[in-house]
């Protein structure tokens, strides 16, 4: 399987030239609160019970300058529910995609901080699923990008969050049906897509900005956290699989791009 490119309006060179699936490497993976493995070397985050929180992140850093990383996950059995805003919407909290500075040795806040808040010297990307007034939370699943811990969207937000909704279905990541979502940065811009379909949408559907110093040239340890409130959802990433831009060799004169490093680091290969 080749992957394209990253579209981030900027011409991406030989560095991020596609890699075959014979080069996939593996990567251990190190647990936290109430993750456990699933079939076909799926990850549940989190059970359907009311009050946890559980992560996975890779159990090595990478040192990147850039990256792409693709995975599917699938939220169900929901029941009860978390939502402060109307107390319609059954199931937990939500999930997110997060880079950590420093190595994972506990989860964030559980609850509407989706075992994230907390987290300092991190980015995330969010799928919260139920509406907290705190957090400044739109009455609907959506996507953000949270850096340093912060899950409010009025405290330190780099975007504003974005609906996700799936026009032929008019349901969301919810609906206990498998979601795709590419997660890409380059040069200090991060581009989110989600799609029911399995097919990458063209346009992003959130970009934004970051603090390139929370990314590029450091150790990160790449990973997800989830959690669940008063209501439950079993919260799964069935796959994952990155490529990363590693940090270039530093020599006089400077040698060549190292290639991208990739692997599948959950589920079955795409």
């Amino acid at each position: 399987m080749q992957i394209k490119a990253l579209s981030l309006g900027v011409a991406v060179s030989a560095v991020l030239a596609a890699v075959s699936c014979g080069n996939r490497e593996a990567a251990a993976l190190q647990r936290l609160g109430s993750s456990e493995a699933g079939p076909e070397r799926s990850m549940v985050l989190t059970p359907v019970k009311s009050g946890t929180a559980g992560g996975v992140f890779r159990g090595a850093p990478v040192e990147i300058v850039a990256f792409r990383s693709e995975f599917r996950f699938s939220i169900a059995d929901s029941r009860d529910s978390s939502d402060r805003c109307t107390g319609k919407r059954p199931g937990g909290e939500g999930l997110a995609f997060v880079l950590l500075g420093s190595a994972p040795t506990a989860l964030g806040a559980g609850g509407s901080g989706l075992g994230y808040q907390g987290l300092k010297d991190s980015i995330a990307v969010e799928f919260d699923l139920a509406c907290s007034p705190d957090n400044s939370d739109p009455e609907a699943p959506h996507i953000a990008i949270d850096i340093d811990g912060r899950v409010s969207h009025q405290d330190g937000a780099v975007a504003a969050p974005v609906l996700i909704v799936d026009e032929r279905t008019q349901t969301s990541f919810d609906d206990a049906a498998i979601w795709n979502a590419w997660i890409e940065y380059q040069d200090g811009v991060m581009e989110v897509r989600v799609a029911r379909d399995g097919k990458r949408p063209e346009q992003a559907n959130l970009r934004a900005k970051v603090p390139a110093k929370l990314v590029e040239s450091r150790k990160l340890w790449p990973g997800f956290t989830a959690a669940n409130g008063k209501g439950a959802s079993k919260q799964t990433v069935a796959a994952w699989q990155s490529e990363w831009v590693m940090v270039p060799r530093t020599s006089t004169p400077p040698g060549p791009p190292r290639p991208p490093r990739k692997e599948q680091l959950i589920g079955p290969a795409f």
